[in-house]
């Protein structure tokens, strides 16, 4: 992510969060932080012989409970 700060205020924008100017910076680090994790993930190879996990379907899921 290259613009974390300006993500945050979009989203802060976008989802109607009230967002005071104190707490700016502390949440731009949490994002910084988060980002950093996740490009961890997102780099780690997997071998071509590693199957994806199977898709969750929330209303098959369900069917089975009723029944």
């Amino acid at each position: 992510m290259k613009n974390i700060e300006k993500y945050v205020e979009l989203t802060a924008e976008l989802i109607n969060l009230p967002l005071q100017s104190e707490h700016f910076p502390g949440v731009v680090a949490n994002m910084e932080r988060i980002a950093a994790i996740a490009q961890l993930v997102t780099d780690f190879p997997l071998p071509p012989e590693i199957e994806p996990a199977p898709k969750f379907d929330l209303e098959k899921w369900g069917e089975k409970i009723e029944k």
